[in-house]
């Protein structure tokens, strides 16, 4: 009798260890599923779900479904965020455009105003051939200028328009102004903002040959740069000393003054168009002349 009590013994011991065993991994078993989840959650997993044929404990089901809907939150705050950095981008995009238009357009009248200057003095002095064909210059320029509101053109459309703009100088000044050109040719086709050579040739005239008086000459540069294009325009005008070409630089980049509208309009547009993808610098000497240099990525 004790025998049979022993052997009832060891197999309701066995039954109560498998029941025991089966017991705790049907309680484990989710638990571990989703604590597994929970360590691989990236953002490649997100779509993962939390799932259990049967789930005999409903608090373990409950928080099963918190974690599917804290997965789908996620997702939809990632989606949201995606959409609102691509609307922001869009708005920044669009914002720098109308800006950087904005600044272009700045430059017309400016440069109107000197070239109608330019022809009053051409009628008051009868020579009226001159006016005339200055007039048609001003044409093609400004049908360059502000028929076109592409804030990108090709280099060889800019250096075109510079060309013209040129020549209406070289006439204005008696041909005292001498002009030279050094132009890659198989850099022609590259992409770059608009209206960035007129200005720097205008700032050459005006604060540097014109304040030193009597002839000068202007050499302009764009030369293939491996990666890049490198743009020089260079006079050998009245120059500047070492603390008048600090502030000026310090100036153009704090964007504290305005006295020299045309760099200040270029250097504000290339900031706002290739942003740190450029290089601005200057170099002078006073009753030696200036050089502007511009470093911008070749963009076909």
């Amino acid at each position: 009798m004790l025998l049979n009590n022993v052997y009832i013994f060891i197999i309701i011991l066995l039954l109560v260890i498998i029941l025991s065993y089966l017991l705790s991994y049907i309680i484990l078993s989710p638990i571990n599923k989703l604590n597994s989840m929970l360590e691989k959650i990236s953002l490649d997993t997100l779509d993962k779900r939390f799932f259990m044929r049967y789930c005999p404990i409903d608090e373990i089901s409950i928080l099963g479904n918190t974690f599917n809907k804290m997965l789908e939150r996620i997702e939809n705050l990632i989606d949201e965020t995606i959409r609102y950095n691509m609307m922001q981008q869009k708005l920044e995009s669009e914002k720098k455009d109308a800006e950087i238009i904005a600044l272009q357009s700045q430059i017309n009248p400016h440069f109107l105003y000197n070239t109608l200057d330019t022809i009053t003095y051409m009628v008051m002095g009868n020579k009226t051939s001159e006016a005339v064909n200055m007039i048609n210059s001003l044409s093609n320029l400004f049908r360059f200028g502000i028929g076109k509101q592409e804030i990108m053109v090709a280099i060889g459309e800019e250096i075109q328009y510079a060309r013209t703009y040129a020549e209406i100088m070289s006439v204005r000044y008696s041909n005292n102004i001498t002009f030279n050109w050094n132009v890659d040719k198989s850099i022609l086709h590259y992409k770059t903002i608009k209206l960035i050579l007129q200005p720097l040739i205008e700032n050459s005239i005006y604060h540097g040959i014109k304040q030193k008086g009597g002839k000068g000459t202007i050499n302009v540069s764009c030369i293939d740069n491996k990666d890049s294009i490198l743009i020089s325009v260079n006079d050998d005008g009245l120059g500047m000393c070492s603390n008048e070409l600090t502030e000026l630089k310090n100036n153009l980049v704090n964007k504290s003054s305005r006295s020299k509208i045309g760099l200040y309009n270029v250097f504000s547009r290339l900031c706002l168009h290739f942003g740190d993808r450029f290089v601005f610098d200057m170099e002078s000497e006073y009753g030696v002349g200036t050089t502007v240099y511009i470093n911008i990525p070749k963009i076909e």
